[in-house]
């Protein structure tokens, strides 16, 4: 009779099971030069560079980090050695889940969240390519605060996303300089000031003017 080392239950020995140690090294040494792969893959892919090119110019303009990239070849040549993982995404599909995922986010935020929380995750990402453009149409110098690109991207867009980019950036500028109420297009009440004096000063907008009884 034998004795099983992991539970101590008897049995006959012809009945037994032992190590398959060739097996086991061999596989080992497999996934060790598997393991040393890509971990060569990520010292070499995972960077982000930070290059400067030559503007129109002439002089060094900073481009910001970039990623380093491959072609379809190898992508696929290399994602063949690890079949049970997507190792290379095309650069819209980065993109895309990228996107997703700010969306996500943004439906735990406390104020414009319940308003994203019953959207399906194919129809955020959508949503997010339209806040990014109106956002970039109001603000192309890209001086927006954090709380009023939100507001926009998931408080105005969430409300008017059966309309383009323009119609919506067009409605945000009429309202700004016609001295309208944000909250009409669907800025939270309690946003509505700081939003409205962020938007004022990316667009150039005059404050609006106090009425005869104010200061009486």
């Amino acid at each position: 009779m034998a004795r099983c080392f992991m539970t101590s239950v008897e049995f006959p020995v012809e009945k037994g099971y032992v190590l398959n140690r060739t097996a086991v090294y061999r596989l080992l040494r497999a996934l060790r030069k598997r393991s040393e792969s890509l971990e060569r893959l990520v010292t070499q892919l995972s960077p982000l560079d930070d290059p400067h090119d030559k503007g129109s110019g002439g002089t060094a303009r900073n481009r910001g980090k970039q990623h380093r990239m491959i072609c379809k070849a190898v992508a696929d040549a290399l994602g063949q050695a690890y079949p049970e993982i997507e190792l290379f995404l095309s650069w819209p599909a980065l993109l895309a889940r990228n996107l997703r995922d700010r969306m996500r986010l943004l439906k735990e935020h406390p104020i414009y969240g319940a308003s994203l929380s019953g959207m399906p995750d194919d129809d955020l990402v959508p949503l997010a390519k339209l806040g990014q453009q109106v956002v970039r149409l109001i603000d192309p110098h890209r001086k927006l605060p954090p709380r009023a690109m939100v507001a926009i991207k998931a408080g105005i867009c969430v409300r008017h996303r059966a309309d383009t980019a323009n119609e919506i950036a067009k409605r945000i500028r009429s309202t700004i300089s016609g001295g309208g109420d944000l909250v009409a297009l669907g800025v939270a009440e309690e946003e509505h000031k700081p939003v409205r004096a962020s938007l004022m000063l990316v667009m150039g907008a005059a404050p609006p003017k106090p009425s005869s009884h104010e200061g009486h």
